[in-house]
């Protein structure tokens, strides 16, 4: 009786129902990894995105801020500028852009006649400084030329050292006229709450006056300053003649923005002594940055470092807390 051979073949694992499962596994499975991996990435452009994002609306907000006067708004809660809320952003740039004052333009309008008038009047005097120093250096010089001996050639021209000196222009050269800002900042052009909000930083054209008609901003203040990176920390010892010059101008720039609650270099020249003579005379002068002139008036005192430099900022009465960051950046000041 003839029997049937029993096939020893072994299956055909990939025309299995396992075989095929474990492929389209492993398939799925590695366009999961994919997936991650693109998502991943994606995840770190917006982070990046989100960090860039944040510390231009800081900016934004801090500006609008310094257009205000703080003591109409209750900012005691907020740790940082990010937690303004809403509302408050909103009130500020209504406040910014109000036109109650049908009279505003020709207000306006008056006050920079005041303003042209009092720097005529302000040029008119300091060329006169300039006339009284010439004639004197010219007769210095004619008396030179009749001494004899050098001790009196050397008093004679030590006299006229301390008179070139003493003769203090405050007036800008033409040279020096402030450049407009390399990128102009806008604030706020989206759609809140169905409303098309839109407001630019004053220009030089049309920029508010305090009460007592000085600019609160000047063009050149609002440019951007690069600050080199820093390999190591310098000590806060350091005299702010031999500050580093990006980070004195930043300082320069921010503290020579006029605020409403006082807190820019009108506080910081009373904190460290500069006479209020002195003071009211650069208030007249209108110059383009005052805090320049209060750092190069302090800086004559040795005691004038960087350390004592923060400790300002710090102070309760200035609160500029971003900028003594920036020092911390690159000095050791605790």
């Amino acid at each position: 009786m003839a029997t049937k051979k029993s096939s020893n073949r072994r299956p055909d694992s990939s025309r299995s129902p396992k075989g095929k499962t474990t492929s389209v596994s492993l398939s799925q499975h590695a366009e999961v990894v994919k997936d991650n991996s693109h998502l991943k990435k994606t995840i770190d452009i917006l982070k990046a995105e989100n960090l860039t994002m944040k510390h231009k609306l800081d900016r934004v907000i801090e500006r609008l801020v310094s257009y205000v006067d703080e003591d109409d708004y209750d900012f005691s809660s907020c740790v940082s500028y990010l937690d303004i809320s809403l509302e408050d952003m909103l009130a500020m740039i209504s406040d910014i852009t109000s036109t109650k004052d049908s009279n505003r333009q020709e207000h306006y309008l008056e006050t920079r006649i005041e303003e042209v008038e009092t720097r005529i009047t302000q040029i008119s005097t300091e060329f006169a400084k300039l006339v009284q120093l010439k004639l004197r250096m010219e007769n210095g010089l004619n008396e030179i030329k009749g001494c004899q001996r050098i001790d009196e050639i050397k008093q004679i021209a030590a006299s006229l050292s301390y008179d070139s000196a003493r003769t203090q222009i405050f007036i800008q050269p033409i040279a020096e006229k402030p450049k407009k800002p390399k990128n102009k900042m806008k604030l706020l052009s989206d759609e809140v709450q169905g409303e098309n909000i839109q407001i630019q930083i004053p220009t030089s054209d049309s920029r508010p006056t305090s009460a007592n008609g000085i600019p609160m901003s000047v063009a050149c203040n609002l440019e951007v300053v690069e600050i080199p990176d820093a390999d190591v920390k310098l000590p806060g010892d350091t005299h702010i003649k031999d500050m580093i010059p990006e980070l004195k101008q930043l300082i320069i720039q921010e503290l020579s923005l006029y605020k409403g609650n006082g807190a820019d270099w009108r506080m910081f020249a009373e904190r460290v002594g500069i006479p209020n003579q002195l003071i009211d005379q650069w208030k007249i002068m209108k110059i383009s940055q005052p805090m320049k002139n209060v750092l190069f008036v302090w800086s004559d005192s040795p005691g004038a470092t960087v350390r004592l430099l923060h400790r300002h900022l710090v102070s309760p009465q200035l609160k500029c807390i971003l900028l003594a960051k920036r020092i911390t950046n690159y000095y050791t000041v605790d």
